[in-house]
């Protein structure tokens, strides 16, 4: 847990005021439900209109919303969302009590959760955070800043995002944003001081100002105000890169420090407005001689080694340019005119130099960076990884243990990102085996699918497998491609064809058909405009146009087909439309899901259907579950949202939302086990579910040896009814066979 070192800052006319109502930082009341142990919660809200309430009031509210996140279950999101409704259910009520627009009263907050290592934040509104770490400088903020405050609407539109922060890193929670703050949000070296970033982003504040500058600290969960006039930045910042039990330290290297011109503190009191002074005088050690000796010696041999190691490819170039520019060695002694003469450059030699000095340099950073930096990097990490193993296995707390063993996994992800050794690899599967007994995980290793590979630059987005075939649809040209089970893999099938045409557009979704349809096909695609392409092996493609509701179709995202009827998914209308076939023949025009049920579809982005059983898959992980009634008599019925049932330890039991996870596709897939599969795109994992969304199993990818899938995020996912995992990522296709 960490101690929370906060700074209010909140300028009106040029004067710091050091009160900040809007603002709270808590603990872990007394009072709490299961799975809010341990956790942290700052609230930052500020409000916009003419009548802004007393302060009493406005604690009073942020400490009911910090009540309302300590009682309620399942993630953090659903947790920030109930806190957030809170305080936005009592701006609607006292907005419609008047109708000027000088009484109404409008927010805009920034909700963070702080769990060990992770943050999660919600936003909505006119608010901004800056994460400060070792790792650079991140800026959140609300994609609709204008339509999404508090107090307009009854469920707030909000923002979520998430970080992973550590010792000294700074939380910044703003109601504006500097323009040269966007320039400090890059990665930058560790040897950096925070301090100077903190400072540099302090010293440009408006004279009109309202935020809280929240440092980290490893403790015991204590919560600090320092005041805005005592703010003092160290010059020098000692990285977190000191010795820690395990074997990959004594390779360790030091980073030597960057000396920077610190920014003095602005006055506010004398004249806010104007820029502040920053002060040119860089900060120096106490023996100076001593420290630019021992710098120029560690420079130096540097130099050295990386001469030595990268000679051939430098000879290489020596050779490169003494053949362009064409000066020889004479072999007879010359007079002055002569040398003069030999040694004369051309125009071309003159270009030639002018462009290649500076390649060259930028070849010899990259090299530099390439054996020191990513190496530092990778150590240090690894280190961290090994700290973590050391600490669980001394622990005797299974739940401590647990998290230790959890923070190597993500030690070691952060280290092979850099580089790849012997040890982060035995430290994984150390640590990986005993995460994944807890978590009920399994590991498979991918393969590559297609033996002859698809087009350069396809964008598999979407995927249909059968026991032998493979579908996959391009996102880029919107065609599909088919691909065979053969002895050695699955091999493309060249002459298969289905794709746009002057009948229809691109497609934009796939599904599987049996064969005893009236067109033999094997494939059902659509376009955004609701035509339906019926597909076959050695047969042209089908075009049917569907019969349009009274209000017209606006754009189809997805759609799925069971038992001969299809549901297509309308979100611009907020409808899911839904066509009973006759035969095969969709002859009659659709009803619509909507109208029966009141259900918000702009956020679902993936469907699936089983008889009456209707799963939405909503973005921000959570899903609605429908019952759907084909007669008037009686009226579909939506469990939203849809609870999980999660018997791994340590987890909240009944989440709306699975922990750690970013779910952006949902498969069912039909008997002996029918289940429903969500995929991760976070872990690139799956996530094996009962009908009732109880938890079977989760699947991740085997990250060790030598089959490793890409790092690059992946574009599409599905299941066979045999239950092989197929996963894609843009032109490539991996596979796996599931126990």
């Amino acid at each position: 847990m960490f101690d929370l070192i906060y700074t209010p800052i909140r300028i009106k006319k040029s004067t710091i005021h050091p009160d900040m109502p809007g603002l709270l930082l808590t603990n872990t009341p007394k009072r709490y439900v299961r799975g809010r142990e341990e956790e942290q919660l700052i609230l930052f809200l500020t409000l916009s209109g003419q009548n802004t309430p007393i302060a009493d009031s406005t604690r009073s509210l942020l400490e009911k919303a910090a009540q309302t996140y300590f009682q309620t279950p399942g993630s953090a999101t659903a947790a920030l969302r109930a806190a957030i409704q809170v305080i936005n259910t009592s701006l609607v009520e006292r907005n419609s009590r008047g109708s000027a627009v000088a009484l109404k009263l409008f927010g805009h907050i920034t909700a963070v959760s702080l769990r060990g290592f992770r943050l999660v934040a919600a936003q909505a509104g006119q608010t901004h955070a800056l994460t400060i770490t070792d790792q650079g400088c991140e800026h959140y903020t609300t994609l609709n800043p204008e339509g999404t405050h508090l107090g307009h609407q009854a469920s707030p539109e909000l923002s979520f995002f998430q970080a992973e922060v550590g010792e000294s890193s700074r939380l910044f929670l703003t109601d504006q944003v500097h323009t040269e703050w966007e320039a400090l949000c890059r990665p930058f070296t560790p040897a950096v001081s925070l301090d100077v970033i903190q400072n540099k982003v302090i010293s440009q504040i408006p004279s009109v100002f309202e935020g809280v500058l929240i440092r980290l600290a490893l403790g015991s969960g204590n919560i600090h105000m320092t005041p805005f006039q005592e703010l003092n930045p160290h010059s020098t910042y000692e990285p977190v890169r000191q010795p820690i039990s395990g074997p990959a330290i004594s390779a360790m290297e030091p980073t030597p420090l960057e000396q920077l011109n610190e920014p003095s503190k602005p006055d506010y009191q004398n004249d806010i407005n104007q820029t502040p002074h920053k002060s040119n005088e860089t900060v120096y050690s106490t023996d100076i001689f001593h420290e630019t000796l021992e710098k120029g010696k560690r420079t130096f041999t540097r130099f050295l080694d990386f001469f030595q190691k990268n000679k051939y490819l430098l000879n290489k170039i020596n050779q490169w340019f003494r053949s362009k520019i064409h000066i020889h060695r004479p072999l007879i002694q010359l007079d002055h005119a002569s040398i003069k003469e030999a040694t004369r450059l051309s125009n071309g030699s003159m270009a030639l130099i002018a462009i290649g000095v500076p390649i060259l340099i930028s070849i010899i950073a990259l090299l530099v960076y390439m054996n020191k930096g990513q190496t530092q990097q990778s150590l240090y990490y690894t280190a961290l990884a090994q700290a973590s193993v050391n600490e669980a296995q001394t622990q005797t707390d299974a739940q401590a243990q647990y998290t230790a063993w959890k923070n190597a996994v993500t030690y070691l992800d952060k280290a092979e990102n850099y580089q790849v050794t012997e040890l982060t690899q035995t430290l994984r599967k150390q640590a990986e085996n005993a995460v994944d007994g807890v978590d009920k995980t399994v590991r498979l290793e991918y393969r590559a699918a297609i033996t002859n590979g698809l087009p350069p630059r396809a964008v598999i987005g979407k995927i249909v497998a059968t026991a032998t075939e493979l579908y996959m649809l391009d996102t880029r040209s919107g065609q599909v491609y088919r691909a065979t089970l053969t002895g050695r893999g699955y091999e493309l099938d060249e002459g298969f064809s289905c794709g746009p045409s002057p009948f229809i557009g691109e497609l934009i979704d796939i599904a599987p058909l049996s064969v005893n349809n009236i067109y033999k096909a094997t494939l059902l695609a659509i376009d955004e405009e609701g035509t339906l392409l019926f597909c076959a092996p050695e047969k042209t493609p089908d075009a049917i146009k569907l019969t349009k509701p009274a209000q017209g179709i606006a754009q189809i995202s997805s759609f799925a087909h069971d038992s001969g009827n299809l549901y297509l998914l309308d979100k611009p209308n907020n409808s899911l439309w839904i066509y009973i076939s006759d035969n095969g023949v969709f002859k009659d025009s659709p009803f619509s899901l909507t109208s029966t049920a009141p259900v918000n579809l702009i956020t679902v982005i993936d469907l699936a259907v089983n008889g009456p059983d209707l799963y939405l898959l909503h973005s921000d992980g959570h899903i609605t579950v429908c019952t759907i009634s084909y007669v008037t008599t009686a009226p579909t019925q939506c469990n939203d949202p849809a609870t999980f049932s999660d018997s791994r330890p340590g987890r909240e039991p009944h989440p709306m939302v699975l922990a750690e996870t970013t779910i952006n596709q949902l498969e069912y897939v039909p008997p002996p086990d029918p289940s429903i599969f969500l995929f991760d795109q976070q872990t690139n994992g799956v996530y094996h579910l009962s009908l009732k969304m109880n938890l079977h199993r989760v699947i991740k990818p085997l990250m060790i040896g030598a089959n490793r899938l890409p790092k690059s995020v992946a574009t599409a996912f599905t299941v066979s009814p045999n239950r092989t995992i197929f996963i894609a990522f843009e032109d490539q296709v991996f596979v796996a066979i599931a126990p």
